[in-house]
């Protein structure tokens, strides 16, 4: 996958899925709508599957006009597919039509394949409708997560398509401390090959980043400065 920072870029990728995490506000929305704006920049073709209530359109603005006229943004926003989902079984329904669509359109057309699938967050709908005291529930949505996570997996393997997935930080108990995780648990670090942490520093605006090939095998690290047209490397 082609990232918008060289120090994520100069490390060796597997392919698969590959996630970016962390706390709220860390930016992880901004390095998504920058990894789009990579391929765009390539003429290539990038589903966004946004899962949150705002789109955020003005980061996104803010984004292309690092790289692009205003003029030149609605030509380049051609190669761009939104889809909004408002709850997991929409989003869960949504991405096994992906490949029904890819076969519809497959007869010699592959410029309708798109060659980046970006969710955010997959599993923000999933944690909303979490509940302790429904267990039948949470056992159908942890299938359900892991049902996406396959489906995901395997249009990257049979098509090449590329998966980017943001998501949330939770807090394991592991006796008596608290360890940070990704939201989703084993599944996640079952289907997720890469990813990328993202977390708060005591300078304000920089993150430090944190790369892991799993099973929690750091593999780099560095930190960035988040400014109102993504990142840059300091």
């Amino acid at each position: 996958m082609n990232f918008p920072l060289s120090e994520i870029q100069e490390t060796s990728f597997i392919e698969g899925l590959i996630s970016i995490w962390g706390d709220f506000g860390v930016g992880k929305t901004i390095f998504a709508l920058q990894t789009i704006r990579v391929f765009l920049e390539k003429d290539q073709k990038v589903l966004f599957v946004y899962t949150k209530p705002i789109f955020p359109y003005k980061e996104l603005q803010n984004v292309l006009k690092e790289k692009y006229k205003e003029k030149e943004i609605p030509l380049v926003l051609e190669n761009l597919s939104l889809i909004n989902c408002t709850s997991f079984e929409e989003l869960y329904s949504f991405i096994y039509k992906i490949e029904f669509s890819l076969l519809k359109n497959k007869k010699g057309k592959k410029k309708n394949i798109p060659n980046l699938i970006v969710i955010d967050s997959i599993t923000n709908l999933y944690r909303l409708e979490l509940n302790k005291e429904q267990k039948p529930t949470n056992i159908k949505l942890n299938f359900q997560l892991n049902e996406i996570l396959g489906q995901l997996t395997y249009l990257n393997h049979h098509y090449h398509i590329e998966v980017l997935l943001t998501n949330e930080l939770s807090r394991k108990r592991i006796e008596d401390n608290y360890v940070e995780i990704q939201s989703g648990g084993k599944v996640m670090e079952y289907w997720t090959t890469l990813s990328i942490k993202i977390q708060r520093t005591p300078k304000h605006s920089v993150r430090k980043f944190i790369i892991q090939k799993h099973p929690r095998n750091n593999v780099g690290e560095f930190v960035s400065k988040l400014s109102e047209i993504g990142f840059i490397s300091i």
